[in-house]
């Protein structure tokens, strides 16, 4: 019988990502004398897996932070346009008043758009404090974890964390009502569970 001595293995893993993308992670480690190579080789094992979930987190929050980057932008133009749907209605205030029309249901009109689209700013300016601190904390996690990577501690963010169910409703029911005031320009938050 013919004795093998193995004297170094190695794994290799292909990840699949968005786009027909792809990654590939392989290490390989020399087998010293008395090391079990079935150990040796799941320690491999678990380090790819390691290294990929870090690399799975960066991806992750570089995503949310592109994602938060746009709505911002977005939220940015809407509240532009209502800046100048109120300058505008300043402006025409102000002819009326240097024409000196005591035209008072058109005075009144103007007023009740000015109060209403300055109460729509408001909402547009707490939705965009809300995004940006948003942004802000996916940003410094993206650091975080890039921080790591960067320092070869892919234990910190690479094994899989618990989740809380409550959290992760509370964080979609949160996003969801924030696209759809951004979207439609809605001062209250719909209830939809009552």
């Amino acid at each position: 019988m013919i004795c093998v001595k193995v004297r170094e293995i190695g794994y290799s893993r292909l990840f699949n990502l968005e786009n027909y993308n792809n990654e590939r992670i392989e290490f390989r480690a020399e087998i010293e004398d008395r090391q079990d190579e079935n150990k040796a080789m799941a320690e491999l094992f678990f380090k790819v897996l390691q290294v990929e979930n870090s690399f799975a987190m960066y991806r992750e929050f570089l995503r949310k932070v592109e994602t938060l980057d746009s709505e911002i932008k977005s939220t940015q133009r809407t509240l532009k346009r209502y800046y100048e749907d109120l300058y505008e209605l300043e402006v025409r205030r102000l002819e009326l008043d240097a024409k000196k029309v005591k035209d008072q249901c058109r005075i009144i009109s103007i007023e009740e758009q000015y109060k209403n689209t300055l109460e729509v700013i408001e909402k547009i300016k707490e939705s965009l404090r809300e995004l940006v601190e948003k942004r802000n904390d996916a940003l410094s996690q993206l650091l975080s974890v890039k921080t790591a990577i960067l320092n070869g501690n892919f234990a910190k963010f690479g094994e899989p964390q618990p989740k809380d169910a409550e959290d992760l409703i509370k964080s979609a029911q949160t996003a969801a009502q924030i696209k759809v005031k951004s979207r439609y320009r809605v001062d209250v938050d719909p209830d939809v569970l009552g």
